[in-house]
């Protein structure tokens, strides 16, 4: 929950701060498949991706595990977020 809501908070800020604290969580978290989607929804929002984007896994569900997130996706957003 902490983790949508702070995705709607600063959705399109481009928060480096927000977008590093997030990725270090989704890099730790490891048994909640709703909590890695969440965390990883609330960085696409903070990065300012259009929603079209924000299904970027597959449907929430709680077996989602590691294997099936894009962390080379994350570096891209990253990339994005730290131009002008």
């Amino acid at each position: 929950m902490a983790a949508g809501c702070l995705g709607s908070i600063l959705f399109g800020t481009r928060s480096r701060s927000a977008f590093r604290r997030l990725k270090a969580r989704l890099l730790l978290e490891r048994d909640n498949g709703y909590v890695m989607q969440a965390i990883f929804d609330a960085i696409l929002k903070v990065s300012g991706a259009p929603p079209s984007q924000w299904t970027s896994l597959t449907a929430k569900r709680e077996n989602l595990n590691k294997s099936e997130i894009d962390f080379s996706r994350l570096a891209e957003i990253e990339r994005l977020m730290r131009s002008p």
